[in-house]
């Protein structure tokens, strides 16, 4: 039982040491990078042991094993620094093994940047970038509501419209908790109209695209919607059926420019073939029920926002509901409610594994 506590003294030692005949390495250097591409960062950790170098994936899982040592390519035992990588261990319970890789989200920055702050750490140019803009950062701002926006927000509503620009500029899903009637659909209604009015520039694939389905008609449903990314993508935002009709008002009486397509009923999937006609529209509003039966159409779209309102809805991560949101593909990510725990944390996770999946680690982490 006191056989690593003896290799690690001795070892340290300059002492030798053969185990079954094979010699026993200690760890040397450990190489830690970041490399980020367009969606994904991925942390790269390898320990070297006399040349020859094992990545952490490969160490991670000898130590789920128990194990003490791992096999180098001669033969040769390497003694598993456990306590160095410990840290690396809570790390990469929050990211997904890719290879000899860890790959993260770019929701996960902050607590990458966090967690790896105090290393010496190789980053990419897309990564400094980012730590550099976490550096500078501070504060959020009010922000006025876009040209396009029929009304006033009073000064909380500017600050909750400052803080979703915020979230978007960071990548970030979050959830807008204000209580009921101070007016988070008229927050959200002036963050979808500047996402209207901001610039984008089309490719020429693109183009070509969108002329030809117009002109075909597509019935089905991510033809249609993947044809219209023309210009922009739209949104989708996702309601109690009771608040459809709400949504719709409100869009048409502060923010009438913007395209909306009631995405309901039984000819749901034909009523958006007129506004891509017309080049396209801007939000599709759907109740959870539609959601959750067409997910299979739905999951195939990437849209620009994913919005769920009265988002307790997907506070059950095991319910049909829940399940259904989290395969929403969306560059960005909110969640409107008055209640974001009803009864426990558990309910929390869910919302946040809808918003920054991953950030919270699994459910059974989350609990512990």
């Amino acid at each position: 039982k006191h056989l690593v506590r003896i290799v690690d003294e001795l070892g340290s030692d300059g002492w030798k040491i053969l185990l079954l005949g094979k010699p026993i390495k200690q760890a040397g250097e450990f190489n830690i990078s970041v490399e980020s591409g367009q969606d994904w960062f991925d942390l790269s950790a390898k320990v070297s042991f006399d040349g020859e170098s094992i990545a952490l994936p490969g160490l991670l899982q000898a130590i789920s094993r128990k194990e003490h040592f791992v096999t180098l390519a001669d033969g040769s035992r390497g003694r598993i620094p456990s306590e160095m990588i410990e840290k690396y261990a809570r790390l990469a319970k929050f990211g997904q093994v890719e290879n000899d890789k860890i790959r993260f989200r770019p929701s996960q920055a902050m607590l990458l940047d966090a967690m790896l702050d105090a290393q010496q750490v190789s980053f990419d140019k897309g990564f400094k970038a980012i730590r550099k803009k976490l550096r500078s950062f501070s504060g959020v701002k009010p922000k006025s509501p876009p040209r396009g926006f029929k009304g006033d927000l009073r000064h909380y509503q500017s600050e909750g419209l400052g803080w979703l620009h915020f979230l978007r500029e960071f990548r970030l899903g979050g959830c807008l908790a204000d209580d009921m009637g101070l007016g988070k659909t008229l927050q959200v209604l002036a963050l979808l109209e500047s996402r209207r009015t901001r610039k984008v520039v089309a490719s020429k694939t693109k183009t070509k695209n969108f002329t030809k389905a117009s002109k075909q008609k597509s019935k089905s449903l991510p033809e249609i919607i993947g044809a219209a990314e023309l210009k922009r993508r739209p949104s989708i935002v996702v309601v109690p059926k009771s608040l459809i009709f709400n949504w719709i008002e409100e869009a048409a009486k502060f923010t009438p420019r913007l395209r909306i397509v009631n995405y309901t009923g039984t000819g749901r999937q034909t009523t958006i073939e007129e506004p891509l006609s017309s080049g396209g529209f801007d939000v599709l509003i759907t109740t959870y029920g539609t959601m959750r039966k067409d997910i299979a159409d739905l999951s195939q779209i990437e849209f620009d926002y994913a919005i769920l309102d009265e988002s307790q809805a997907i506070k059950n991560s095991k319910a049909q509901c829940a399940k259904s949101s989290r395969l929403l593909r969306a560059e960005h990510r909110l969640a409107m409610t008055g209640t974001p725990i009803e009864n426990h944390l558990g309910e929390l996770w869910s919302l946040f594994e809808f918003l920054n999946p991953g950030m919270l680690g699994g459910s059974t982490n989350f609990a512990k």
